[in-house]
């Protein structure tokens, strides 16, 4: 994963793109469910858990947001939504800020890629 103070780009391109030619968050959970965020030791397995609930947390958060449309609109839906949550971020003064005032338990969400009039996006090629 990205290290620590990632910008909301950042995080938005890890979880549904991937960098650096690795496969995204998304990618890696639906192969891995959660095997692949353990590390070597105890500590590094919390870190990375905590650094995978914070680029959640502000994921699902965008997610939330997300304003509805059709498919053929999905980059511009996105793009509003990044707008939308950069404007937010600003507001609470850091991504972090941010983060720690979202609701601690997120409702659940239909996973995606599933076939119904949900408004989450799918990723972007």
């Amino acid at each position: 994963m990205l290290p620590h103070d990632p910008s909301l780009e950042d995080i938005w391109q890890e979880w549904f793109h991937g960098v650096n030619g690795k496969p995204s968050i998304l990618q890696l959970n639906k192969w891995f469910s959660t095997s692949w965020r353990r590390g070597s030791t105890k500590a590094i397995s919390n870190a990375n858990a905590a650094m995978y609930l914070f680029k959640k947390n502000i994921v699902h958060a965008i997610l939330q947001s997300f304003p509805p449309g059709s498919d053929e609109l999905l980059v511009e839906r996105e793009a509003a939504a990044l707008i939308s949550a950069k404007k937010r971020i600003e507001r609470a003064g850091s991504i972090n800020m941010f983060e720690r005032s979202l609701p601690k338990k997120a409702p659940k969400r239909k996973p995606m890629g599933t076939t119904s009039q949900s408004s989450a996006p799918q990723p972007t090629a």
